[in-house]
Order: structure tokens, then C-alpha cells, then sequence
């Protein structure tokens, strides 16, 4: 005889008076046979559109249904048409081998994956985490081991809420190649003023070197013209002194009751006239140089007589 599970709602108890004999009667949807069997829902219920794993139910009468068998965790679309996709749950071992391919193999709960470790593989907190007591993982501080952090050996590591910043120490200079991501790459502060020749210094006699975290600069001192970029070179590669011709009574016609105002100095091609710094050091001096300042105009003239160079 076939053994069924009866649904407790298919089946009603009568009470019979002056009888110690309890039976029970068929409610409908069920109909006892003579050979004491009933007609299963699931007998003629169609599997197919079931998960291969799972199981035909009948607990109310005359419906049957798909359901995930133990050990199995049902992740059916609907739940109003559920067995349609199990999934197995395997139960963690003590020794916690597990599967890379099987993201429930370890206590998701606990924060654990599955790694590769010591030939074989485990259920482990990941790189970042550190294990409690009571088995969870839990985030810890990449600044903590030199291990968890890619920062230089000569920066700071600052840990954050998520992840870490790496900093250069204060007396280093920071070129590390991503700039998303500094502190990678420190390096000492060089000092090329202290050292010009060793370093190629290449500032003016007459020029101030300045260090810079990456570099240097000249700068021309006090009483000093910086004419640099007419020579097509970096600021105070070029420094020529000033000249004040009312310093000197011999350098101005003024009168004695008229007073002397230096200017600069001019220099042009008949009667067209440029403006020259007061950097000039004599007069040979400044013909050369308005000569340098004009030879490209006057090369892109008409060949034309009588052009002078005047000094004013």
C-alpha cells in the first residue's frame, strides 16, 4: 500500500456517541477508495517547468506545487511559483575547505572568502581584513603592516575610512609617476644654489640663485636690468647694470637751475624708436644691443639708403 502524507485540513474527526473509536471521513477534493488510497495532485503534475531538484507538495487539497528539498535554499523568481530554481547549501567543514566557484561555501555572514592558501583552499578573511575572536572579519588598518600599503618607505601612511593616502615627509620632494596617487615615490630635496658648479648653475654673476622644491631660479639683484630674453634664456641668465646718467654731471647737459629725470633709454632706425631699458652700461654697449634688438626689422625692409641707427 502506497503510504501518503494526509494534509491535516483533508480530514475531519467525528465523534461517534457511546463509541471509544474515532474515525475520520474524507472531506472533498479526496475520495477514499476501497483499497484505502487517494487521488495525489501530484500524480498528474507536470515537473518540467521545475528546478531538476525539486520535489512535488501537496498540502492543500487539490493543488500540488514545486518545492526545494532540505538543503537547498530556493531562489525562484516568484513566490508565487516557487521550486523553480534550488540552489544547494553546503554546509561548512570544520576544517574549512571550500570552492572558488561557490560563493556560499563560505559564512557570508562572517565576511569570509575563499582563498588559496598553504596548498589548498580555505574560507579566510580577505587581504584588508583581520579575523575577531568570535570568527568575523573585520576591516583593519593598511597603515598597521607594510604589507597592506604600497606608500614609500620614506612617507606617511594616513589611513582612511575607506582605503589610505601616502604623503611625502616634509623635507622630501613627491614625483611619484601617477598624481592620483602620491606618496609612491619620495625623494631628498636637492639644494643647487649651495652647489652651482656640481649642479651646472648657469645664473648671472650678477643674479640671486633661489632653490625651489624641483629646480632653482636666478634673479637679478637690486640696481641690475634683467635683459635675459634677448638672449632667448631663462630670467636672470643676463643682468646688466643700470645706469642713472643724473648721478654724474658728466653724463647729462641739464642746466644747473633745471632738474635732472633719469629715463630710459631709446634706440630706433631713422626717427622709428624702441624703448630700451635703463640697463646699459655704455654707449658701445647699447649700440650692439639695439643693433641685436632691430637687425630682424631691418632686415624685412626695402633696401633703402640713408638708414641710421639712432641712439637717443
Amino acid at each position: 500500500m502506497n503510504r501518503h502524507r494526509w494534509p491535516r485540513n483533508s480530514l475531519q474527526r467525528l465523534i461517534l456517541p457511546g463509541s471509544l473509536l474515532v474515525p475520520f471521513i474524507c472531506l472533498i477534493s479526496f475520495s477514499l477508495q476501497s483499497n484505502a488510497q487517494f487521488r495525489d495532485p501530484c500524480d498528474n503534475f507536470d515537473l518540467r517547468s521545475c528546478d531538476p531538484a525539486a520535489e512535488c507538495v501537496s498540502e492543500t487539497p487539490g493543488r500540488a506545487e514545486c518545492r526545494c528539498p532540505q538543503g537547498y535554499i530556493d531562489l525562484s523568481p516568484s513566490i508565487e511559483h516557487p521550486g523553480r530554481k534550488c540552489l544547494q547549501v553546503r554546509p561548512l567543514s570544520n576544517t574549512g575547505d571550500c570552492s572558488v566557484n561557490d560563493p556560499l561555501s563560505c559564512d557570508s555572514q562572517k565576511s569570509e572568502v575563499c582563498l588559496f592558501i598553504d596548498g589548498h583552499y580555505q574560507c579566510s578573511c580577505p587581504q584588508g581584513y583581520s579575523k575577531l575572536p568570535d570568527g568575523r572579519c573585520l576591516v583593519i588598518n593598511e597603515c598597521s603592516q607594510a604589507r597592506l600599503h604600497d606608500c614609500a618607505p620614506n612617507a606617511r601612511c594616513i589611513d582612511k575610512d575607506v582605503g589610505y593616502e601616502c604623503r611625502c615627509y616634509d623635507n622630501l620632494v613627491d614625483i611619484s609617476p601617477d598624481p592620483h596617487k602620491p606618496g609612491r615615490k619620495c625623494v631628498g630635496k636637492v639644494n643647487e644654489c649651495a652647489e652651482p658648479a656640481k649642479y651646472g648653475v648657469d645664473c648671472d654673476a650678477d643674479a640671486t640663485c633661489m632653490d625651489s622644491d624641483d629646480s632653482y631660479t636666478c634673479h637679478c639683484r637690486p640696481g641690475f636690468a634683467d635683459i635675459s630674453h634677448l638672449y632667448s634664456k631663462l630670467p636672470g641668465r643676463k643682468c646688466v647694470e643700470e645706469i642713472d646718467e643724473c648721478q654724474s654731471e658728466g653724463m647729462n647737459d641739464c642746466s644747473e637751475n633745471a632738474e635732472c629725470e633719469d629715463t630710459q633709454e631709446r634706440c630706433g632706425i631713422s626717427g622709428m624708436e624702441a624703448i630700451w631699458p635703463k640697463s646699459i652700461a655704455s654707449l658701445a654697449a647699447l649700440r650692439i644691443l639695439c643693433h641685436k634688438q632691430l637687425s630682424a626689422y631691418m632686415s624685412a625692409l626695402p633696401a633703402k639708403r640713408g638708414l641710421k641707427l639712432l641712439i637717443t
